[in-house]
């Protein structure tokens, strides 16, 4: 599982206890070696590998090596809709369909959600 925007590790931490094998990327260094030392820490260093990255740029993984991508927030803090379908068709989608990036709000919070739809191509 591909987790962009990681966070403080939260998200990654829960995935990795799950049995998920997470790569967990985000912009901020300390970021980065913060979730690398949470991992060590619980005993999950071999369920977590951290990068520095910055999601606007080409993804730094080989093509067909992800099978899912998961983000909480990033998309809809540091892309603007156009950005984030241009992502998504260029980096994250090998071998799916983008059906529709769509902008939402939800409740009273001044933020701005987006809402992805994607389709896996029937074989």
């Amino acid at each position: 599982m591909l987790q962009l925007g990681a966070g403080q590790g939260r998200d990654t931490l829960y995935l990795a206890r799950q049995g998920l094998q997470v790569t967990a990327m985000d912009i901020a260094p300390r970021t980065v070696e913060t979730i690398s030392v949470k991992a060590r820490e619980v005993g999950l260093a071999n369920m977590v590998s951290v990068a520095r990255h910055d999601m606007r740029e080409a993804l730094p993984l080989v093509d067909d090596s992800i099978d899912v991508s998961y983000s909480h927030m990033l998309f809809c803090m540091a892309l603007t809709t156009v950005e984030l379908g241009r992502v998504l068709i260029d980096h994250l989608a090998v071998g799916f369909r983008l059906i529709d990036v769509t902008d939402f709000t939800e409740g009273e919070l001044p933020r701005r959600l987006a809402r992805v739809t994607m389709r896996v191509p029937q074989r």
